[in-house]
């Protein structure tokens, strides 16, 4: 490719103005990575953990803890359990060993960032390609707003205290089958009403 000074003076100013816009993250992508980022950083071995974190061999899920058992992370400011699935995602996980791990927080001034858990999982491990991964992954999920590492809070305590797990195969699912022009059907379910 050859480039007169005209076309590589306009390349060069569509990349500065692509990264001087900020694009703000939506606020659920930013729980969502919260949620795992918080998971990692408390279980017993952040390593192992992180090295489960989004796999090669099976990124469907947010954890392969092994062939058939897996862990999705759902994380929700909502007062009640409330976390939103695909009706299709339900389905297909009756067929597999996946739990759910629900965890609740709230915005507060005074809890983690991002960057805060970001920051304790990168100290408590030593592997260069687990760093990397893992900065690859948070830079990946954020994309352009890198400022969302810093800009949210969240309550760790109350994330702590209401961790609970739940096995997909006890999460209803709808089994009518639909229109072929239904692509997607989300539900919003409230897992505290689960065997209850």
């Amino acid at each position: 490719i050859v480039f007169t000074y005209t076309t590589l003076k306009k390349e060069i100013e569509n990349i500065i103005e692509l990264f001087s816009k900020r694009k703000s993250v939506d606020l659920n992508v930013v729980i969502g990575l919260w949620g795992e980022l918080f998971f990692i950083n408390e279980s017993s071995n952040i390593q192992s953990t992180l090295k489960a974190w989004h796999n090669e061999e099976n990124n469907r899920f947010d954890f392969s803890l092994s062939d058939n058992e897996y862990l999705e992370i759902k994380t929700t400011l909502s007062p009640n359990r409330l976390h939103t699935f695909s009706n299709k995602q339900i389905k297909n996980y009756k067929d597999l060993n996946v739990e759910v791990v629900s965890i609740q927080t709230e915005l507060t001034g005074t809890g983690k960032s991002l960057k805060d858990l970001w920051d304790s999982i990168n100290n408590s491990i030593e592997d260069l390609e687990l760093k990397n991964k893992l900065q690859s992954l948070i830079f990946g999920t954020l994309k352009s707003d890198l400022d969302a590492a810093y800009d949210y809070r969240f309550d760790v305590g109350f994330a702590k205290s209401s961790l609970k797990y739940f096995n997909t195969k006890d999460i209803p699912s709808i089994n009518d089958s639909f229109h072929h022009s239904i692509r997607k059907l989300s539900l919003d379910i409230d897992l505290d009403l689960i065997n209850s």
